[in-house]
């Protein structure tokens, strides 16, 4: 019997700045291994600056969502 390929899933990052820093650089590279494994990834942000970020985060590998209000509560 044939092995069975894992199923690819939906990834979603939860991240408050996509900065340059230590954790941001995690986020992006975890998000890459497993896209890179065939999952979509999507990351979460309240700010994003294309100016003063990684390149990944800002060459259109990955899908974004913003949210930029303060009032907003993640419930996972």
């Amino acid at each position: 019997m044939a092995p069975t390929l894992p199923k690819k899933k939906n990834v979603v990052f939860f991240h408050p700045d996509l900065g340059i820093g230590g954790a941001e650089r995690l986020v992006i590279d975890a998000a890459l291994g497993l896209q890179n494994q065939g999952h979509k990834v999507v990351i979460y942000t309240s700010y994003r600056d294309v100016k003063h970020c990684f390149d990944e985060a800002k060459d259109g590998r990955f899908s974004y969502r913003l949210n930029t209000t303060s009032d907003t509560k993640i419930v996972v």
